[in-house]
């Protein structure tokens, strides 16, 4: 089967609390709206099968959800992903390197974030490429009411999703690629592996945040009947008062859940509500004592796969082949040829941890012995190299006179000393948005703080962390 309405239960139904309560919509209405954006890309959009589109809707809404299964049984294929909120390196980006047919996604994310350089370089592209930019606050799908005459045959081997990885240095992108069948088959196996099926489904992310699409949107959407749509910010303080009194009710619900927290930020947030029969699912967690149930998971940084669960396989979806350096090979029941992880691997006792990445730094080895220790990062990008030394005391552990005199051997383009936490909202190590902010700020400090407020552990720290992080 491929992915389309037919995965839905037939006692299904949804709600969407964000800033305002958004009436319930069951199997029947859901599905209607399906229909209603089907008819929109074919006639409005000028789409057809293999077309590119990209959803980038700020919220995970009913519309948000229906566009993805509308563009599904066309056989478009979807880029899910967030608007730049940045102002990147604009030749540089996915907008410029992708040849998107049509964009959806809304007015707030070109008018609250100031983006209207973004856009007009948008706008410039897809007037080159013929393609074409709506705004959901523009579109009143609602009653749309247009026939669609275009029903082409979708295969299971057709792509369904595309992305791409940030990766950790280079300038190339690499892309990744998500069949139906593939979608499918990890959607069933990971509503069991992570237990999802049958339970009440909370969706906190729209579809391409946190690894949502195949960790937890799919599996939910294929094996609960009620689901609720919820887009939880990092900075809890954005939380709307409404919307969190309808988490609230809905968290201390006797009905069993499980909930995809984006980030520690959110898990602990999460963890202040009365959580009755309810379990959490934490993308690469760290394993440490929490007030509720959580599962961590890891597969790629960038990749689909919810492969190791609580450091271990739990099941036989994957394979799994560890060379002697630690090199990992993956291949799921779905796919033919083994895929290499970007990071490497050793297992002890059945638990899988990691050792290092596939393609570290030529300079790696060198400066490990120079610095005494592996905390550091070195970031390329455009023919730039970045030292970033991690540390855990507020930048504090270094001033510029206190660095080996071997470090400036390497010819960096700016060294920089900086807390783990201060450059992304989870605990973990997510290099890539380290790298955002480096070739995205301009390397000024003005900057930095600019893109630390949208991204910062909380508003608590966020002085101390300014104050004390160290550009060298």
């Amino acid at each position: 089967m491929i992915l389309n309405r037919e995965i839905l239960r037939p006692n299904f139904i949804c709600r969407t609390n964000q800033f305002d309560h958004v009436p319930d919509m069951n199997r029947r209405e859901f599905c209607e709206r399906i229909d209603k954006w089907k008819s929109f890309l074919v006639n409005e959009g000028r789409l057809r099968k293999g077309d590119l589109v990209l959803n980038s809707f700020i919220f995970g809404d009913t519309d948000h959800y229906a566009l993805f299964f509308a563009c599904a049984e066309l056989g478009i294929q979807t880029w899910c992903g967030n608007y730049p909120y940045n102002n990147p390196l604009l030749d540089c980006t996915t907008l410029a390197k992708v040849k998107f047919d049509a964009i959806f996604t809304n007015i707030m994310a070109k008018t609250f974030y100031g983006n209207s350089e973004i856009f007009d370089f948008t706008e410039k592209m897809m007037e080159r490429n013929r393609g074409k930019i709506f705004f959901q606050e523009e579109i009143d799908i609602a009653n749309y009411d247009k026939e669609c005459l275009y029903s082409p045959f979708v295969h299971l081997d057709d792509i369904l999703h595309v992305t791409h990885t940030s990766g950790y240095s280079g300038d190339d992108y690499k892309f990744s690629y998500l069949t139906h069948r593939q979608a499918m088959g990890l959607g069933y196996r990971n509503a069991d592996a992570l237990g999802i099926r049958d339970t009440l489904a909370l969706h906190t992310n729209n579809i391409h945040h946190a690894r949502a699409l195949t960790t937890y949107f799919l599996p939910a959407i294929m094996t609960c009947d009620e689901h609720l749509f919820y887009n939880l910010p990092n900075n809890t303080d954005y939380w709307p008062e409404d919307m969190v009194k309808c988490l609230e009710k809905d968290l201390a619900r006797e009905e069993r859940k499980v909930v995809l927290a984006q980030s520690d930020l959110v898990l602990d947030k999460l963890q202040d509500f009365t959580c009755s029969n309810t379990k959490f699912l934490l993308h690469r967690g760290k394993q440490k004592l929490r007030e509720v149930p959580v599962t961590t998971i890891f597969g790629e940084t960038d990749g689909p796969h919810a492969l190791f669960i609580n450091g271990r396989l739990v099941d036989d979806y994957y394979k799994v082949q560890i060379m002697d350096d630690g090199t990992t090979l993956v291949k799921s029941r779905d796919c033919k040829s083994w895929h290499m992880l970007d990071e490497k691997f050793e297992e002890q006792d059945g638990e899988y941890h990691i050792i290092g990445r596939q393609s570290e730094h030529s300079d790696t080895e060198y400066l490990r012995d120079i610095l005494g220790h592996d905390d550091f990062e070195i970031v390329t990008k455009y023919g730039r190299k970045y030292l970033i030394i991690l540390d855990d005391n507020w930048g504090t552990r270094y001033g510029i006179d206190d660095l080996p005199d071997g470090v400036f051997d390497f010819d960096f383009t700016s060294i920089h000393t900086i807390n783990p936490n201060a450059y992304t909202s989870d605990e973990t190590r997510q290099w890539w948005a380290l790298k955002e902010h480096l070739y995205r700020s301009g390397f000024d400090n003005k900057s930095f703080e600019m893109f630390e407020e949208s991204r910062i552990k909380g508003t608590d720290n966020l002085d101390k962390i300014i104050d004390n992080t160290r550009y060298l």
